[in-house]
Formats: structure tokens, sequence, C-alpha cells
């Protein structure tokens, strides 16, 4: 068995940018001319700040069966500070960003790596466990006061990945296939609304061909996603006002064909 450490304890500091705009420590939002929309019970705030994040992480990884089998395992807790959500107003007519005062997620990961007998043959399986919810009080668009523990939007608590790949060496020519399956848990699209998103599970699958002994040679790969062609859904927004509602769903049964080339 062979055991290595990835990291013992890390800690940095970073601004995180959603919606490119954190880079700012004050933003102010200016509306120009009259509206004749209904305006919001709850005034917008003037500013959103900029966000803070301190991660703390450790890990280590090991190798297993002369070297054939690795297991990674990874645990993890961030605390973030002002951190920025999207709120729709109280009329549902629009949604501005704002601050949340505090989030802390916590959880680990763990992969594992097999190398079969049959040579070009893998399998490879991780999965993720992630418990984000906000340690502040906070007032939503609505009024009403989100007491602390608030789970965390688009936020998962369990997602898994799994690939079993195969490279078949055709000398000169190079054969590679991969079939991926993907799941995620149920999760919310926001803080206030707390509409269920997510809780689907995706099938994809690669196959590509390339020369090794002419570089410029083009590659051929065909890929196929979303072969069931589910149905997820990532994101929902439900106006508290008119009850209309707007989803966005993971992409259809996609197909792709792609030559690249290499000079």
């Amino acid at each position: 068995m062979e055991m290595m450490r990835t990291s013992l304890l890390t800690m940095r500091p970073s601004v995180v940018a959603p919606n490119s705009c954190s880079l700012r420590s004050r933003t102010p939002r200016v509306t120009v001319g009259a509206s004749l929309l209904p305006q919001p019970q709850h005034p917008v705030p003037e500013f959103f700040k900029s966000d803070t994040i301190w991660n703390y992480e450790t890990g280590i990884r090991t190798q297993w069966l002369n070297q054939t089998l690795r297991i990674d395992l990874t645990g993890y807790l961030e605390r973030w500070k002002n951190p920025q959500t999207i709120q729709a107003d109280s009329t549902g007519t629009s949604v501005y960003i704002d601050n949340v005062g505090g989030v802390k997620s916590e959880g680990g990961e763990a992969s594992i790596q097999h190398l079969f007998p049959i040579k070009g043959l893998m399998l490879t399986v991780s999965g993720a466990y992630t418990n984000t919810v906000t340690t502040k009080a906070f007032t939503a668009s609505s009024g009403a006061l989100e007491q602390p523990g608030s789970a965390w939007p688009l936020a998962p608590k369990w997602q898994t990945a799994t690939t079993l790949a195969y490279i078949v060496d055709l000398a000169p020519l190079m054969l590679t296939g991969s079939v991926t399956h993907t799941y995620l848990v149920k999760a919310l699209s926001d803080l206030t609304e707390r509409n269920p998103v997510y809780d689907y599970q995706q099938l994809d699958t690669q196959l590509s061909l390339r020369d090794e002994s002419i570089a410029w040679l083009p590659e051929l790969t065909v890929s196929v996603n979303n072969i069931e062609d589910k149905r997820g859904l990532v994101n929902e927004f439900i106006s508290p006002v008119s009850m209309a509602g707007e989803a966005s769903y993971i992409q259809p049964r996609t197909i792709n064909i792609r030559v690249s080339g290499r000079f």
C-alpha cells in the first residue's frame, strides 16, 4: 500500500464572483425613468457587498494492488462571508442581487479508480456530500425573516459520477470509448421560494479515434449526451404575484460529431 497526503491544511482567502459582480466592494443600482410596474413592498438595497471565502481542506491518497486501485478521500470546511444571491422582489416582476450574512459549507469527497486486468479498461467512481446552510438570519424580499440553517440554493447534499472507459491500442490508431453516469439529489432553487430542483440522473457516452503517428491528422470524436433524454430540472422561478413560472432543464439528447487537428 502506498499512501500520499494531498494536503494537510490549506487556508486561502479568495473573492468569489458569481455573476461576475463581486470584484467590487460596493455596487450601486441605478433606475432611470418612471416605472409603471407595481412597486415592491420592501425596498431593494441600494448596494451589495463583495464576498469572501475561507477554505480549510485536508485529504489522503492511497494506492493498492500494485497501483491498480487508487482511493482518494477529502474533507473540507468553507466559511463564506457576505455571499451574494439572486432574489425576486415582492412584486415578482424583477430580480436583484443581495447579500446574506454568512454561509457554512462542510462535507467530503471520495474517489475510487480501478484498472482491470483487461488492458485499457478503467472504472472511476466518485461521490460528494455537502451540507451548505446559512449562518445568520436575513430578511427576504417578502419581508419574512429567514432563520440560520436555511439550505443554500442549488447545493445538492449528494452527487455521484461513474465512468467506465476503455482504451484500445490499434497502433498506430488509438480508439477510446467511455460511458458516464451522473446523479444529483434534490436541492432548492432559491432561499425564499424553495422550489425543488435537480433530483435527476444522466447518461453520456463518447467514442474517439486518432492516429498517434501523425500529429496533424484530424481526430474524430462522436458523443451522445443525455442518452435517455431525461428532463432534469436545474432552475425554477415562480412569481409570488402572478404565479407564472419559468424553468430551465438539462440539455435534451444531443449527438455531437467533432473533427479536430493539431498543427
